[in-house]
């Protein structure tokens, strides 16, 4: 089971990469001599396509992405809560039990000297 500190690594790391649109790309091309026509031809064939059809379903899947993230978020700190809560609970379960225990030996022991 990861510890308190790793989900909280993973939960960030998650969030981190739920923006996928790459807003900082720039096209290029390593190739000599026609290597800038290349770059033209790249730039001018994809914004054909990016502007009404890539860049809105890019948009909407980070959207997606980050809500999911922001979800995980909200649901580990829930778990971590709710995991703090049972283990109170579970020291006042065995501090009641060693209770009851006390006061079942109190009645034992006035229970014979009745008898």
């Amino acid at each position: 089971m990861l510890g308190r500190g790793s989900v909280e690594l993973l939960v960030d790391e998650i969030w981190a990469r739920s923006d996928v649109a790459m807003r900082d790309y720039v096209v290029r091309s390593p190739t000599p001599v026609v290597g800038p026509w290349i770059v033209w031809l790249r730039q001018n064939l994809t914004s054909h396509l990016r502007g009404p059809y890539l860049d809105l379903i890019v948009e909407k899947q980070v959207g997606f992405n980050q809500r999911v993230a922001e979800w995980i978020r909200r649901a580990t700190g829930s778990w971590a809560a709710t995991s703090q809560r049972v283990a109170e609970l579970e020291e006042r379960v065995k501090a009641l039990e060693s209770q009851v225990e006390v006061l079942l030996e109190q009645q034992r022991g006035r229970g014979s000297v009745d008898d």
